[in-house]
């Protein structure tokens, strides 16, 4: 604004001075105008001894010369001798006379220019000299015009920018302490460049915890679970199965006496929505639904799915419930994959934003396409094995949406996988076969897909050896890595991957794998590996479920694991 005032100040000095220029232009010379009977009045003229005297009655100033006479038409000419002294009184007369209207045209006139251009611009906005269109019809033409697109005269918070450009209104522009382009009396953190790296709400020079969200601190005990490096939290079951959002939100599953049910947490683990029923089932034959519950890290939209039997042997259906992210339902209880044959296990997964997959096997692998509104928008045969197909495992790419869909024949040296897109087309456009050592039981192998496309298959080869292949998005191999391990119930490694959640879990683009080692005394091993299979680290625990490898791992550090009957909270596991 300052650059506008003075603006101002250079458009009124110049308004002053040609205020000056046309004053000069309209007066003329006095002494002439003087011998105008229209401009000057009454003229009498009196001739002694050949001087002439002439007596104004309207002004002060002597004329010698011709004059016109503008009513009479008629030109009088007279011949004046005038003495040395009265020469002298003359010119005196002249100048002094002169000097004083000249004086007082030129303070008249300059304080006329400066009130016309100061009354002009405060009264219209428009500065003298500025000129040309006015694209915002605010009166200032663009040339001058502080805040293009917006009014210039309206400065409600005086701070001299116009309130159209005002980055803070109701605050000064110019006052900005920590210098980090937001002014203070609109800065929530005035004094903190930056104000708040880790999004948790908290000024950084009051933070507590910079990794992660300073109100979360589920066990209570002082420090933001982010940074607390013995966080401990349960929640109790019973629980089939279970599944974690980004954000630690977390999602439980279970079934009893003809119901499918579902409880929903909040990250803070406090109740989001208490139990209740999403689905029911007949109550013959076993193995029962087997109900997975899928949670999409980001929309947090919930996907519950399970097998509905509709008596022995008699090919079933697959059901699900869709919900939104506060547990309430979008898509009540509806088949995902009809006339499936009788099968024990399926597989599921989600994308970030909810896009979901439900894969079962038996005498051909199929799998059901379902939308983030929850409707199902395809379903297919997969693949057909020429034989009975079993352990179907399913993963997704959560950013894309697209994922990969495996199975095995019953055991021996084959796997197979197709990879599909988002729109339930087909990537590989028919099985693809992988040759590997050997693979034991009917479900001795499990997928995981990163975000970048990239893909693993895992299997056990023996009683003491896990392998797992990592791929690249382009099928191309990264890497194969084989582990040893104990000698799992000696030497007998059928259940090693029976009944896990679908795909593998991830932590950025790593893999966190994991088996189920003993069933008796239940034991088992989780690691981490990145796609060119270096591990990161690996470590063990107690809790779980037989023959369940049951981990969720969230981008922020929590790590989720079940024992059946609780769900316990650790950070940074493996």
């Amino acid at each position: 604004m300052a650059e506008r005032n003075h603006k101002y100040a250079v458009y009124g000095r110049s308004a002053a001075i040609a205020g000056l220029l046309i004053l000069a232009a309209a007066c003329g010379d006095d002494s002439i105008n003087a011998s105008s009977d229209s401009a000057s009045g009454t003229t009498d003229d009196t001739t002694t001894g050949g001087t002439t005297t002439t007596t104004t009655t309207s002004s002060t100033s002597t004329m010698s010369g011709s004059a016109s006479d503008s009513e009479t038409g008629t030109t009088t000419t007279t011949t004046t001798t005038t003495t040395s002294s009265e020469t002298t009184s003359t010119t005196d007369a002249t100048t002094a006379v002169t000097s004083e209207v000249t004086t007082d045209a030129t303070t008249d006139a300059t304080t006329d220019a400066t009130t016309d251009a100061t009354t002009d611009a405060t009264t219209t906005g428009v500065m003298p000299g500025c000129q040309g269109p006015d694209e915002d019809n605010d009166t200032v033409p663009d040339e001058c015009d502080v805040c293009p697109g917006g009014d210039d005269l309206v400065d409600g918070d005086g701070d001299t920018v116009p309130d159209d450009c005002d980055l803070c209104p109701g605050g000064d522009d110019a006052v900005d302490g920590d210098g980090d382009g937001v002014p203070d009396a609109c800065d929530p953190c005035p004094a903190d460049n930056p104000d708040d790296t880790d999004n948790d709400g908290v000024c950084e020079s009051d933070d507590v915890c910079d990794k992660g969200d300073d109100n979360v601190d589920v066990d209570n005990d002082g420090i933001p679970d982010a940074c607390d490096p013995e966080v401990s939290a349960e929640i109790m079951g019973p629980l089939y199965d279970f599944d974690s959002a980004n954000d630690g939100a977390l999602v439980l599953s279970r079934f009893d006496n003809g119901a499918v049910y579902v409880t929903c947490y909040n990250p803070d683990l406090s109740v989001r929505k208490a139990e209740f029923q999403v689905g029911s089932y007949d109550l013959e034959p076993a193995p029962g639904p087997g109900p997975t519950v899928n949670i999409a890290r980001a929309s947090q939209k919930v996907m519950v799915s399970w097998q509905d039997p509709s008596g022995v042997n008699i090919p079933s259906r697959m059901e699900y419930t869709y919900l939104d992210d506060q547990c309430e339902v979008l898509v009540a209880e509806a088949t995902a994959l009809t006339g499936v044959d009788y099968m024990e296990y399926h597989s599921t997964a989600i994308d970030e934003v909810g896009n979901a997959v439900v894969a079962v096997s038996r005498s051909g692998t199929r799998i059901a396409f379902i939308g983030s509104d929850g409707a199902v928008k395809s379903e297919q045969t997969a693949f057909t094995l020429g034989g009975t197909t079993y352990g179907t495992h399913v993963a997704v790419n959560q950013t894309t949406g697209e994922g990969v869909v495996s199975a095995q024949p019953h055991s021996g040296g084959t796997l197979y996988y197709r990879r599909f897109n988002l729109d339930g087309t087909w990537k590989d456009p028919a099985v693809v076969p992988v040759s590997i050592n050997n693979h034991a039981w009917y479900d001795g192998h499990t997928v995981g897909m990163n975000d970048k496309g990239q893909f693993l298959l895992l299997w056990r080869s023996s009683g003491t050896q896990l392998d797992f292949r990592i791929f690249d998005a382009d099928g191309s191999v990264l890497a194969n890595v084989a582990r040893p391990t104990p000698d799992y119930d000696n030497g007998t490694p059928y259940d090693a991957f029976r009944r896990r959640h679908s795909e593998i879990q991830l932590r950025g683009d790593n893999f966190v794998l994991g088996e189920a080692y003993r069933s008796g005394a239940p034991e088992v091993m989780h690691f981490e590996y990145t796609p060119n299979g270096m591990m990161i680290t690996e470590d063990s625990t107690p809790i779980t479920v037989a023959m369940v490898l049951a981990i969720r791992v969230t981008p922020a550090g929590r790590t989720y694991l079940h024992d059946g009957n609780t769900v316990t909270l650790t950070y940074n596991y493996p």
